[in-house]
């Protein structure tokens, strides 16, 4: 597959041919490796040194490499590469600052929780933002959770519910009433079959299958940061 076409100088090195490449292809979080015949090129080394000539055609290797995420209250997240350190992507967008980040179990999508009452779903590899979900008045997201492959969100209502909803098809799963306040913060089990939610000082167990409380989590004395 040819994923660019490249009119490179013979005083190039590797690292600018693969520059170009990415500037052609518009992929970035991929970690590349270049080789001429059966022999890997290596960064620095300049093209006429490596024995590459006019015509030559060259074997672009391509892998996603492990990749970290951030998020602030400067209103972006930025995607890492793991291994070297490099800040990959700075995704732009959100109004106010991003309390969370989940990646895609493919690694090809990064899906971010901000308090301006928006989920954010991100193409890792252009870092563009391909879909907005906003919470209607008089509700937040409490939390984003990847459940059994799916992005799921908790969001809280005014009425002190925690609606359980499929984040992309904003279908309903389950909504659980009386959490005796604001549902301030949330998590989801891997499974989808329970949820912890928590107001104020108190947290609960909750079945999403009945949408029962299960049990009550008693005892902190100030607010809830995080269950």
């Amino acid at each position: 597959e040819q994923v660019a076409d490249v009119a490179a100088e013979p005083t190039w090195t590797v690292s600018e041919v693969l520059d170009s490449v990415v500037a052609q292809a518009g992929q970035s979080g991929l970690r590349s490796r270049v080789l001429s015949g059966e022999v890997e090129l290596l960064p620095g080394v300049q093209l006429k040194d490596a024995g590459v000539s006019d015509g030559c055609i060259l074997t672009l290797l391509q892998e996603h490499c492990q990749q970290i995420a951030t998020t602030s209250h400067d209103g972006n997240a930025r995607i890492w590469d793991a291994e070297t350190g490099e800040c990959l992507l700075i995704l732009c967008g959100h109004v106010s600052w991003v309390v969370s980040a989940v990646f895609s179990p493919d690694g090809k999508l990064l899906v971010t929780q901000s308090n301006d009452g928006s989920v954010r779903f991100w193409s890792t590899s252009s870092g563009e933002c391909t879909r907005v979900i906003r919470c209607q008045r008089g509700e937040f997201f409490s939390c984003t959770a990847l459940v059994d492959g799916d992005f799921w969100v908790v969001v809280s209502g005014s009425d002190f519910s925690a609606s359980v909803r499929r984040a992309e098809s904003e279908a309903l799963v389950c909504k659980t009433p009386h959490h005796g306040g604001i549902v301030r913060v949330a998590a989801l089990s891997p499974d989808g079959g329970q949820m912890v939610a928590g107001t104020k000082t108190t947290a609960g167990i909750w079945s999403l299958a009945t949408g029962e409380s299960l049990h009550a989590l008693e005892g902190h004395t100030y607010e809830l940061l995080s269950v």
